[in-house]
């Protein structure tokens, strides 16, 4: 038989008329081909065996030795197809004769051959072989520091990306006008192998497009097809661009198209035209390449190298999926991974049954990932490259979540108010990462404060929304709010954004969460009605389920919904928090308990409490990056959450307390630092469960695409997840000594509810069970878990099973030598299992079967022995079925004992984060105290000695974000004492000179709020408090252009929140409340919201105000108390010159109004031109003149002064 050698792009090489351009040598019958007997000489062999060890550069890390520089060399991957007539029908038997002349494959499994004089010569002639992998012998030191892998090198160039290439691929279709015309002359050739072969020939020099070279290539086929233009593309059910219900993640084939391609092709464009707004990374052999419009994006942002041939076409080795994925991924494509889940075995045996005989082998859609569904499996890369630790979990710094936030908006009429309107949301959002959603819905206000919240304590990687279902007003929220890099996808109503009821309806599937509700969590019980028989949502949380419903399809989508689900961690989100109204609930602190205090994104944002990414200002002085010296990412998770929402409750607070307190003494110190050099080797356990809880689930062993999928990296993959399992272990041994280091340092006074109590970290009889269950170094080596004797009861019953029946047939063997008094004996003689051979001279029942004979001896077959030969067949069938299975097994034994690890792993996050409480109180080089917290007092409270600013008193800071910068001792900080409610008035009016600390002692008393209610000593000589529900902030002056608000709406928006749900347990701050209009407005709304909220409500209020009309129309309120931030002027006023007026600022809280605000002064500092400040300055002394004639004039007037009197005071005044 003709040998047939073609490039692997001969899967989309056209059928028909092939242009010169995409044209592939067919080779003659004269070609001779390298046979297995045939063996390659080794100096041919040579080169590509470097080759291949660049190829495998990312697993084994290693750089070749350097060798003499051979001639460059190209690997080319073959199939057995091309050169096949177009209606010639599929022969298995060829494909057979085939695979008889099998050539030599190394290692690698990437063969090599000669090139024969035949192909020499018409490569001379300019006749062209499309290449998979280029490798150039002599720029091996750039590919290696590059990371270029297939896919034909990377370029020089840097890349730089535009966001908006993520949105759509409809930009990458365009072409010229005179192009318009031209009609598609070229089809795609069948792809009918798996297993590749290759070829090693001379490489070719790269063609320039402006060229005049035949093979310059000016537009590729995805440019040329007319279905693919904007003015003519449609989704699949036929709608364009401007229809609202237009599906961009679709797209309209023509039927001939579809008629006129191979089936290879004709498999591509069937997955591409349900995926187009995804990058399908489309498995052929070892290779995952990428076609058209994919390929366009994969060379710009990949680096990668297009390869020759009319369509745009390119790829890499299985072994580099990882990492250009992760790239393509990171900047914000979707990217589907698409296997082979069908051998040409199979295809063979799959044809003789079906009527219509199918080309090319099955494959699959095993895999979406997009920035907000990423897992981190074995095949994937590490978050933003994050150093990998031992067991294959990223390095401590990578510890935040990337949430996927599935949203619901309903408008309805307010009942209350005519005309208005009430916004409820419906909300889900899951870290794919570790397996919890959260759900909830809630009504809104004018604002969304809610769900401004919502998007700053848990910032999303990606928004799922109903496609026309969203308001305007919500729309241009996510803008204002979100990164520019972080997608909103729309999803169609009811088919993909699910109701209510489909949504029950999915999780009562047997794989989810299955049909007995008493089994489901607590969490999504609570959202059913309790009067129906059947699951129906509650009314309240229809949206939620809705939202729900979203996520479920995504996920499901991704190829992820059953690992994610079956978790069974959901957990209610709910940004309000019930004010506690009555003063009668606040005689017990039971009424707190398990409350946490509500801080919105505005709090978040303005005071400087987390980083935020769409924050305007620098937040790396944030709390949260000041506290946080956690050694592992879930306790720097564990932290972020403490800051977004403290505790109130009372003895959480205490216990905290007792902790950080016992830490910073002598004795925990010791153990603090122990526990942390066990804690710096544990890996991500949070996102280990996750990922073993996956590996171990039925459904992805046996319904999963990726069951089927034919991986030849496999094996490493098994590696690397049995490493993740051993990492676990490994990691759960660290945390049983952290429990038992606990246990050794508690105090024999200690013994009852500390935290330092071990039972929480005791995991102990757990390890003992997998240490026994397994050899792990075997298992590492060989990528598969052999149970040993006890760990898995299946696995040990078929054996014994086996064993059983092989004793019954020596015992049958026993029995017939007694029976015949001579030897018997049981042999296998090729197929013949189990013959018992008896010596020739024995007579034998004519049951006796003969079967074979030796010299002196037959052996013989019966009903009996073919009996128990059957059971030993089927009960080996059963062994060899579960020792497959037996590494899937051990990782749902695990997965079975999760709450066991969770316990543990809370323990140590706890922990964890409490350590970073007293490294804190160590670091701060100023007096700390213990907040006492007073539950039960008629007025709330709040009392601080000394306090100090939490971030801004480190002594340490500077060491603490940045190790190598210098700190110095001399370094002084002011404290402040303040006091508000009980027998002290509820508000502090507050003035002070420009720069002078207002703002920064307004934030103070926040943070200071805060810390204590984490459990955490805080910066002061004493701090005594009542319990505060929430925080609201009106600081700084901003506008949301995008939302079309201007700063003084801002201010008032904040405001009426305040005055709208603050409680007398409430902290308010406002700074300068009213600047954003004109003098008199502002200074009325200041007044008017000052004393409602110390009127009516009681709340406790810091303002801020420069306004001294205001300060004197309260002067007289015992409710209200007047302080200023000391200054001192150096010189008079009236007799030095304005831009030389010196004012030190004393940063003290003193009582009484501050007589100026020194505007003038900041006006210097700023470096305003000393001629501006001066003309100010005359112009403030010549209105404050015109104020004070009419005062003057209107205290005349009010004491009926004569009419001459009056005009003599006006003519004065003007």
């Amino acid at each position: 038989a003709m040998s047939k050698q073609s490039s692997l792009m001969s899967f989309f090489t056209p059928k028909g008329s092939t242009p010169k351009a995409a044209a592939s040598p067919r080779v003659s019958e004269s070609t001779p081909s390298l046979k297995k007997s045939e063996s390659t000489p080794k100096s041919t062999r040579a080169p590509l065996k470097r080759v291949n060890e660049r190829v495998k550069k990312d697993e084994d890390g290693d750089e070749p030795t350097p060798e003499k520089e051979p001639k460059r060399r190209r690997v080319i991957i073959s199939s057995s197809s091309e050169g096949e007539s177009e209606d010639e029908e599929y022969d298995p038997s060829k494909e057979k004769n085939e695979e008889d002349e099998e050539e030599y494959e190394d290692d690698d499994g990437i063969e090599e051959e000669e090139e024969a004089p035949e192909k020499k010569k018409l490569s001379s002639k300019g006749e062209k072989t499309h290449s998979k992998v280029v490798m150039d012998e002599d720029e091996e030191m750039e590919e290696e520091n590059d990371g270029g892998e297939g896919g034909g090198g990377e370029s020089d160039g840097e890349f730089t990306f535009d966001p908006t290439m993520a949105n759509s691929f409809i930009g990458s279709f365009g072409m010229k006008n005179d192009d318009i015309s031209e009609k598609v002359k070229e089809q795609l050739e069948a792809d009918v192998t798996v297993d590749p072969e290759s070829t090693v020939e001379e490489k070719p020099k790269k063609k320039k497009k402006d060229e005049d070279d035949e093979d310059a290539v000016d537009a590729y086929t995805h440019e040329k097809l007319d279905f693919l233009k904007p003015y003519r593309i449609r989704d699949h059910s036929g709608r364009r661009p401007d229809d609202p219900d237009y599906d961009p993640t679709t797209v309209k084939i023509p039927e001939q198209f579809f008629k006129e391609q191979t089936p290879g092709h004709h498999q591509w464009w069937t997955i591409k035209s349900y995926n187009f707004d995804t990058v399908l990374l489309f498995k052929v052999g070892k290779f995952y390449e990428l076609y058209h419009m994919d390929a366009t994006i994969a060379v710009n942002c990949l680096n990668l190298a297009y390869m020759k041939g009319s369509f745009a076409h390119c790829g890499f080795p299985e072994s580099a999926f990882g990492r250009f994925a992760d790239q393509l991924v990171q900047r914000g494509y979707k990217v589907a991974r698409i296997e082979q889940t069908e051998t040409p075995e199979q295809l063979a045996v799959r044809n003789k049954t079906e009527r219509v005989k199918s080309k090319v082998v099955k494959r699959e859609l095993c895999r979406v990932t997009t920035v907000g569904t990423r897992t981190y499996d074995a095949m994937d890369s590490p978050l933003d490259g994050a150093k990998m630790e031992e067991g294959g979990e990223m390095s401590v710094g990578e510890a935040s979540n990337a949430y996927l936030l599935a949203i619901k908006e309903v408008v309805r009429s307010c009942s209350i108010s005519r005309g208005s309107t009430v916004t409820t949301f419906g909300i889900a959002f899951i870290d794919t990462s570790v397996g919890r959603f959260f759900v909830g819905s809630f009504d809104d206000d004018f604002y969304f404060s809610h769900l401004r919240t919502l998007i700053a304590r848990h910032p999303p990687a990606q928004v799922l929304m109903e496609r026309n279902k969203m308001s305007p007003s919500t729309r241009s929220l996510l803008s204002s709010m979100l990164p520019s890099n972080v997608p909103i996808e729309s999803l169609t109503p009811k088919k993909e954004f699910l109701e209510p009821e489909k949504t029950i309806t999915l999780l009562l599937h047997s794989s989810r969460l299955g049909g007995s509700i008493s089994s489901w969590p607590s969490t999504l019980t609570s959202m059913l009605s309790p009067d129906e028989s059947l699951p129906t949502a509650a009314t309240k949380y229809t949206e939620a389920w809705s939202a729900l419903g979203a996520l479920v399809s995504f996920l499901g989508r991704c190829q992820i919904d059953v690992a994610q689900i079956t978790m069974k961690q959901f957990e209610r989100f709910d940004p309000t928090a019930t004010p506690i109204q009555s003063s009668l609930s606040l005689l017990s602190s039971s009424s707190w308990s398990g409350r946490r205090m509500v801080i919105d994104g505005v709090g978040l944002e303005q005071l400087s409490l987390v980083p935020l990414e769409y924050a305007s200002e620098q937040t790396s002085g944030s709390l949260y990056a000041i506290l946080n010296r956690c050694k592992t990412p879930f306790g720097a998770r564990l932290l972020r959450s403490w800051v977004c929402a403290p505790s109130c409750d009372k003895e959480v607070i205490e216990s905290r307390q007792k902790a950080v307190q016992w830490l910073i003494t002598p004795e925990g110190k010791k153990c603090q630092s122990k526990v942390e050099e066990l804690m710096g080797n544990l890996p991500d356990l949070e996102r280990l469960l996750q990922k073993i809880h996956a590996i171990g689930l039925v459904h992805r062993a046996r319904d999963h695409p990726d069951s089927r999928a034919i991986m030849f990296e496999g094996e490493k993959y098994d590696r690397k997840r049995i490493s993740d399992l051993i990492g676990a272990l490994e990691g759960f041994k660290c945390c049983q000594k952290i429990g038992e280091l606990c246990e050794e340092y508690r105090g024999e006074d200690d013994k009852e509810g500390s935290f330092l109590s071990a039972a929480p970290f005791n995991v102990k009889e757990h390890l003992i069970h997998f240490d026994s269950a397994f050899d792990a170094s075997d298992a590492q080596r060989t990528g598969k878990i052999i149970p040993n004797e006890g760990a898995d009861e299946e696995y040990d019953a078929a054996k014994a099973r086996v064993e059983g029946i092989k004793e019954k047939l020596d015992a049958y063997c026993e029995e017939t030598g007694r029976k015949y008094q001579c030897k018997a004996t049981l042999v296998t003689c090729g197929k013949d299992r189990n013959l018992i051979e008896l010596p020739e001279k024995i007579k034998v029942p004519s049951f006796f079967d003969k079967k074979t004979m030796r010299k002196g001896f037959v052996r013989y077959t019966n009903s009996s022995l073919l009996s128990l030969n059957s059971e030993l067949s089927e009960g080996e069938s059963d062994v060899e079925c579960l020792l497959k299975d037996a590494t899937r097994r051990i990782f749902a034994d695990f997965d079975d004992r999760k709450n066991a690890w969770q316990a543990a792993l809370t323990a140590v996050s706890t922990l964890d984060v409490l350590i970073s409480l007293a490294k804190y109180s160590e670091a701060t080089g100023v007096t700390m105290c213990t907040p006492q917290f007073v539950y039960g007092e008629e007025k709330p409270i709040l009392e601080v000695v000394e306090g100090y600013h939490p971030c801004i008193v480190v002594t340490g800071l500077a060491s603490m974000l940045d190790e190598g910068a210098e700190t110095t001792s001399s370094t002084t900080f002011i404290p402040n004492d303040i006091t508000l409610g009980g027998g002290a008035p509820t508000t502090l009016l507050l003035t002070g000179p420009n720069m002078g600390g207002k703002s920064t002692l307004m934030r103070q008393v926040a943070v200071l709020i805060v810390l204590a209610h984490m459990g955490s000593l805080v910066p002061a000589k004493s701090m005594r408090l009542s319990p505060v529900d929430r925080i609201f902030t009106r600081l700084g002056a901003s506008d949301r252009l995008v939302a079309g608000q201007s700063t003084f709406f801002v201010e008032m928006n904040e405001s009426a929140i305040a005055l709208r749900d603050a409680t007398k347990h409430s902290l308010a701050i406002f700074d300068e409340l009213g600047r954003g209009t004109g003098t008199l407005d502002g200074q009325a709304l200041a007044w008017a919201i000052m004393t409602q909220m110390t009127k009516r409500i009681g709340a406790r209020s810091v303002f801020s105000t420069h306004y001294h009309g205001l300060c004197e129309r309260v002067q007289d309120d015992k409710d209200i108390l007047l302080m200023h931030m000391g200054c001192v002027v150096e010189d008079d006023e009236e007799t030095i010159e304005v831009t030389e007026e010196a004012v030190t600022f004393l940063y003290r809280l003193m009582p009484g109004v501050c007589p100026r605000s020194f505007g003038f002064n900041a006006a210097r500092l700023a470096g305003i031109e000393e001629h501006v400040i001066r003309n100010a300055w005359h112009a403030a002394k010549k209105t404050f003149g015109d104020a004070k004639g009419l005062l003057k004039l209107r205290e005349a007037a009010e004491r009926n002064e004569s009419v001459e009197q009056l005009r003599k005071l006006m003519a004065a005044a003007f």
